[in-house]
């Protein structure tokens, strides 16, 4: 979290912080936080921009907990065994972050997917988009998604019909919007690619920072940009 604070002034403007909390004083708040706070923050930050709920994109990545960058492990054959998974569901609309899941992987993503909808997580809308990694069973009710070819064909009219499903939002263009949620992605990674607690509980904590922290961003770049429009607009 020090990190997130030193890299986005955003985030300090937001709190009133003149400068950057001793990691200490930052460690000893996170400890106080409960699940239930931090799901709290998530939805009180979510609501800071308009929401529509109209087609939201699931998507998962992983963090690393070491200090070994991706390139290093490439090339000295060092395969992680654990990572922290985090998976967001994200508005395409604003590009909001709705709702995470914080685990261990690897894992099935297909499996988070039913827990999170049975859980109430994922909210109300008309389409969920998925790529094929959550094809599993009971979830082609949930989200579209181009299901996986198992011996080359689809034998059953329940796998005909995910697939005619996904064709057709795929013609339509509608599947192409799936993409925003990899972008989300690509931006919390620029900045939170790698999990520094060592506790679990801290590691979890951390990572459901992260989303809570790229919305509070996302609210106050907007601002600034809209801000910038309406002046711009004014002098001309």
């Amino acid at each position: 979290m020090e990190e997130e604070f030193l890299v986005r002034d955003v985030l300090r403007k937001a709190l009133n912080l003149k400068e950057v909390p001793h990691y200490s004083t930052i460690c000893k708040a996170v400890k106080r936080l409960r699940k239930e706070d931090l799901k709290g923050l998530l939805k009180e930050s979510a609501k800071l921009l308009e929401v529509k709920l109209d087609v939201l994109a699931i998507d998962s990545t992983g963090l690393r907990e070491d200090n070994a960058s991706f390139y290093y492990a490439k090339r000295s054959g060092k395969k992680r065994k654990s990572w922290t998974k985090m998976t967001i569901v994200v508005d395409v609309e604003s590009q909001v972050i709705l709702s995470e899941d914080v685990r261990m992987g690897p894992g099935n993503d297909g499996v988070v997917l039913r827990e999170m909808f049975e859980r109430g997580d994922i909210p109300k809308c008309e389409v969920l988009l998925a790529d094929s990694g959550y094809d599993c069973k009971g979830n082609e009710e949930i989200a579209v998604f181009k299901p996986i070819r198992r011996r080359g064909c689809y034998k059953s009219e329940e796998r005909i019909n995910t697939f005619l499903r996904w064709f057709f939002t795929h013609v339509s263009g509608l599947y192409g919007k799936r993409w925003i949620v990899e972008t989300v992605i690509s931006v919390i990674m620029l900045s939170s690619d790698r999990i520094k607690s060592r506790y679990p509980y801290s590691k979890l904590v951390e990572t459901h920072l992260i989303p809570v922290s790229y919305n509070i961003w996302r609210f106050f770049i907007l601002s600034s940009y809209y801000t910038s429009l309406t002046f711009f607009t004014y002098l001309t």
